[in-house]
């Protein structure tokens, strides 16, 4: 997809960035939905 850098470095890079920023969105979103859960079951 797109062009790709004439660097193996850059795109091993770019790789590496964008799976740890996917990682630390779908933990923060795993958290914030765990703890909506506990509070749902907490007031049943």
């Amino acid at each position: 997809m797109g062009l790709e850098p004439t660097t193996s470095g850059t795109t091993i890079q770019r790789s590496n960035l964008l799976s740890y920023n996917h990682r630390v969105l779908r933990c923060k979103y795993s958290i914030k939905f765990l703890s909506y859960t506990i509070g749902n079951v907490r007031f049943l």
